[in-house]
């Protein structure tokens, strides 16, 4: 009579912990050095002060490293022997269903997972009363730290299984069990970036950093110092780790048994990866010529030879060879449709480009030069929260909106260095959103369309936050010197705050179209509350006069602001005579071969009033530059002259060469 078998099979059990078993223990190994091994050495060390926002802190990179490669390791190790011929033969001759086989290497994979977590979290638990960690970590964290690692680590062990039914080859599983785990929010980032390319107004950088990381759990779970894993997370980690479990136990009756050895195991897959990695291959080759070049011609280039070098490699991971070079028919068929997609989408047969909502289907727009980045579920109400309501201001966001659609283009510019990126967010009444991102000249094409929009006072509210904050938010007011930022005064009087504040918030509200386009030059910063402990520094200009003349009533504008008397010399250079970056020449040397160099206090102070903003390449700067050295620095401020002021002595003396 057949005796009954029992889940663990003694003989799987022990081949199982002889070829993984060393996994589990070097993951315990791992997690005591990482843990409670670094915690024991923290708290011997008195000289030594830490803390931790979650456990996920101690050692965080080792963490991070053993998290995202155990689990997968342990399922290539586990699964071995179906990529093994003779191995997966005598498995399988043995008196024991598939089903029980499965499943007994699945829960020995979950055992040695699980395990050297539990251990630790248990030493943890222990350590806890004995060595009064309490300011350190608490009961909660621990668990909290167990749970969450388990989540994860199951989530990639059954994902790597699942991969492991489709591959007759450990080391195909493994690199396309990661693959398979990034392509969700990897493809999104390709399409994103490649549709900036092909469809005018696109915005692209809203949707790669809205979110787009949470579609991956290996972008996802990569910052873990502000980390917070959310009960719905943990819920749904826990049902994609059941469903791929369920589908690699379905798929495991499927798989042939010739499989062994094979890069894919079914043949109905091959055309689905062969065609998959020529698609993903296409979009970052013209992703890559995007980012370096930005020429449509060399995107367009990006996007053949990227197929090409996709295709190829697909065809020798399938034929195990490298004599593919006369398998064309297929590329040749993906090429035409490709091409057929990519004109579709350039030629913007949907209507896209030239969809704008009409003004009483608009609830609000948001308007700034750049989305409002959050990577959290709060960034669609930051932005209404942020958007304009005035229904004048609407229209002329409207105009501007249609003037660019009218202009736009689908080939892109040969540089965009000196191009400004505008982006829209249409609120509806229906609740949905329409957003749009330009890149334009800030030349007189559009300075009647965004004079209107720029000079209004709901715009610079939203721009710039602190004129709609409370001065009793301000404890103390600190002005920090622009070329000095260790030297700052602090004003601690709430009514000379509340009298800065007021003549800071005047000069924004007064500022005109081209100061705000062609910012003068930064002659200060102060530090505004942002969150609790936090602070931000806002930019003063030197065009600010109301705060000027506030500083200067006050006696502290000169131990505020720097002065011609506070610098050694400045060395003005022409950068048509420059065979590198002036930035780079500034910081070498005096260079008074190709550069005016003063220590004229009068000349000085007059580059002073002249210099602009730091924003590099901006529409304003001329082609001189100024480096300022303070004393006793070797390094200088470097900052470029204004277009419209370049002082006559600096044109007289680069005219005389």
């Amino acid at each position: 009579m057949q005796s009954k078998t029992s889940l663990f099979n003694k003989q799987l059990l022990k081949q199982d912990l002889m070829s993984a078993g060393w996994i589990g223990i070097v993951y315990f190994a791992g997690l005591f050095f990482s843990l409670p091994l670094n915690l024991m050495m923290l708290e011997s060390d008195e000289r030594r002060n830490y803390s931790f926002n979650s456990l996920f802190d101690s050692n965080a990179e080792i963490q991070l490293f053993l998290l995202y490669i155990i689990p997968v390791l342990v399922a290539v190790f586990l699964y071995r022997y179906m990529h093994v011929k003779n191995a997966a033969d005598f498995i399988h001759s043995l008196p024991i269903t598939r089903r029980k086989i499965f499943n007994h290497h699945f829960l020995i994979g979950i055992a040695l997972i699980v395990m050297p977590l539990l251990l630790t979290a248990v030493t943890l638990s222990l350590m806890l009363p004995a060595m009064d960690l309490y300011m350190i970590y608490t009961q909660t964290d621990i668990w909290e730290w167990f749970g969450v690692s388990v989540a994860f680590s199951l989530l990639l062990f059954s994902a790597g299984v699942l991969i492991g039914m489709f591959t007759g080859v450990s080391a195909v599983q493994g690199v396309l069990t990661y693959i398979f785990l990034l392509f969700p929010a990897g493809i999104l980032v390709l399409i994103y970036s490649n549709l900036d390319v092909l469809l005018d107004g696109f915005p692209s950088s809203y949707y790669q950093l809205t979110n787009v990381d949470l579609y991956s759990p290996l972008t996802d779970f990569v910052d873990m110092y502000d980390w917070k894993f959310h009960g719905w997370k943990f819920s749904i980690y826990m049902l994609l780790s059941l469903v791929f479990y369920v589908l690699a136990w379905f798929v495991y009756h499927k798989r042939p048994a010739e499989a062994s050895g094979q890069p894919l195991a079914f043949h109905q897959v091959r055309p689905i990866f062969k065609y998959g990695v020529t698609t993903c291959m296409m979009l970052f080759g013209g992703f890559y010529f995007d980012q370096t070049d930005n020429h449509f011609g060399w995107i367009v280039f990006g996007y053949i030879v990227g197929s090409l070098i996709g295709y190829l490699v697909a065809e020798m991971v399938l034929q195990k060879t490298w004599r593919v070079f006369g398998k064309w028919k297929g590329y040749v068929l993906f090429l035409a449709v490709a091409g057929a997609v990519i004109l579709l989408l350039s030629f913007d047969v949907t209507g896209y480009e030239k969809r704008l909502p009409e003004a009483e289907q608009i609830e609000s727009v948001y308007f700034n030069e750049n989305p409002m980045y959050y990577s959290d579920e709060r960034s669609t109400k930051n932005i209404r929260d942020m958007a304009i309501e005035d229904p004048r201001i609407i229209r002329q966001v409207q105009k501007l909106h249609q003037q660019l659609i009218e202009q736009s283009s689908s080939i892109l510019p040969d540089d965009r260095s000196n191009e400004e990126k505008l982006f829209f967010s249409y609120q509806l009444k229906n609740g949905k959103m329409i957003n749009r991102e330009y890149y334009i000249d800030l030349d007189e094409t559009y300075e009647q369309y965004l004079k209107p929009i720029y000079e209004s006072r709901e715009y610079k509210e939203i721009k710039n936050r602190i004129l709609t904050m409370d001065e009793n938010d301000f404890g103390n007011l600190v002005i920090s010197s622009e070329f000095d930022r260790s030297s700052s005064t602090s004003i601690v009087e709430k009514t000379e705050i509340k009298e800065a504040l007021q003549q800071l918030k005047q000069d924004i509200y007064d500022q005109k179209y081209e100061e705000i386009v062609h910012p003068s030059d930064t002659m200060a910063y102060i530090e505004v509350p942002e969150e609790e402990n936090m602070f931000y520094q806002l930019p003063i200009l030197r065009s600010y006069e109301n705060f000027q003349s506030w500083l200067k009533n006050q006696g502290i504008y000169d131990q505020t602001i720097i002065q011609a008397d506070d610098i050694s010399y400045a060395v003005i250079l022409d950068e048509r005579d420059e065979s590198q970056d002036v930035y780079e020449t500034l910081y070498e040397e005096k260079n008074g071969d190709n550069g005016l160099v003063t220590e004229n206090k009068q000349k000085i102070g007059r580059i002073l009033e002249t210099v602009t903003s730091e924003h590099y390449g901006t529409e304003d700067s001329s082609h001189y530059y100024a480096g300022f050295y303070l004393e006793g620095e070797n390094n200088p401020v470097v900052r470029p002259i204004s277009k419209a002021n370049v002082p006559a002595f600096v044109t007289d003396y680069f005219g005389d060469k």
